[in-house]
């Protein structure tokens, strides 16, 4: 009996730490990075001229999680993060109170993805948002870009991070 109780309360302690690292059963994994050592700059949030503010990314996992990008000088508003194919259609967003540091932007449902092909992390801003969302210049991501006011900057990165896990097609 008392070894039963021992492996009960063993196992319980193995679920409740294995559980919160994963999404619908699978590890979330850091999938791609800007590949910045430091940030070089910021552009501004409030700046509206800048926007659409956005960075490419070509993901080799086929699920998101969750992104994380890189803010300084921060009011702590409500930004919303939408992830776009490269035609523009929404695929999933959420959105996150702004600090100074890394954010999260976790989704509710993982967001699918084709491994390889291209997409964006775009923001919406309050009018209330007065942040800079950190960069890298020159760049140091190879799977992708920042456009600024619409301009594509090839030498630019704005910091982030992406997270997900690979789900594996149902065999027929």
């Amino acid at each position: 009996m008392k070894k039963a109780k021992i492996l009960l309360t063993l196992f319980l302690a193995v679920i409740f730490l294995v559980l919160p690292l994963s999404t619908n059963g699978a590890t979330e994994t850091q999938d791609q990075n800007d590949g910045c050592a430091a940030p070089t700059g910021g552009d501004s949030l409030a700046d509206v001229a800048k926007f659409p503010m956005y960075q490419v990314f070509a993901p080799t996992m086929n699920r998101l999680t969750k992104a994380r990008l890189l803010f300084s000088a921060v009011n702590t508003s409500t930004i919303t993060l939408t992830i776009k194919d490269m035609g523009g259609n929404s695929l999933g967003q959420t959105s996150a109170v702004l600090s100074s540091g890394w954010v999260n932007f976790t989704f509710a449902s993982d967001i699918a993805l084709t491994s390889g092909l291209s997409y964006q992390i775009q923001l919406t801003r309050e009018a209330t948002a007065n942040a800079a969302w950190n960069y890298c210049q020159p760049a140091g991501y190879g799977g992708g870009y920042a456009v600024t006011g619409g301009v594509i900057i090839p030498d630019k990165d704005y910091n982030f991070q992406t997270y997900g896990h690979n789900e594996q097609s149902a065999v027929s």
